[in-house]
């Protein structure tokens, strides 16, 4: 009897081995995808469309980055007693009416706060760029002294000028 039992089981496995295989050559020969995109609407396809045909935010002139961020914001290194530099939002420089940002000046934006390496120099802080009306994190800069290392060494008052000018 246990004879019959195994050559039933060896017979089911190879059945389903072989069902399986055959699904999977009918399902590539078709253009099946794991993980296919649902259906998209046309707005949905025109924006997809536009993203692959925009450069990347930092491929962007300094005023074509100001012209799409919703905010903007200076912030200052802290040092805290663990040992991390909380990023403490010090001026903003641009907000756009209806952005949805929930900071205030004192703040600590946790995002661009660091634990520094050590013998690494982070600068004394960091300028935060913003996109859409709900204000989410696109890139940030670091700032040394008074200049934005990140934007071609530009000096930090040139850059509010830039932002202010942007309004």
């Amino acid at each position: 009897m246990s004879q019959v039992f195994l050559k039933g089981l060896v017979f089911g496995l190879g059945l389903v081995v072989a069902l399986s295989l055959s699904y999977g050559v009918y399902r590539v020969s078709s253009g099946f995808t794991l993980n296919p995109a649902p259906a998209a609407t046309p707005s949905e396809s025109q924006a997809s469309d536009l993203d692959r045909t925009q450069p990347d935010f930092s491929d962007l002139s300094i005023e074509e980055r100001i012209a799409r961020s919703s905010v903007i914001f200076v912030g200052r290194f802290e040092d805290a007693p663990d040992g991390k530099q909380r990023a403490i939002i010090s001026e903003v420089l641009k907000r756009d009416d209806g952005a949805v940002f929930p900071f205030s000046l004192g703040d600590e934006y946790h995002r661009a706060s660091i634990y520094p390496e050590p013998g690494v120099n982070y600068g004394t802080g960091v300028i935060v760029f913003l996109t859409g009306k709900e204000a989410s994190f696109k890139a940030s800069v670091s700032v040394h002294a008074d200049r934005v290392f990140g934007l071609g060494d530009m000096p930090l008052d040139l850059f509010r000028e830039k932002c202010s000018s942007d309004v």
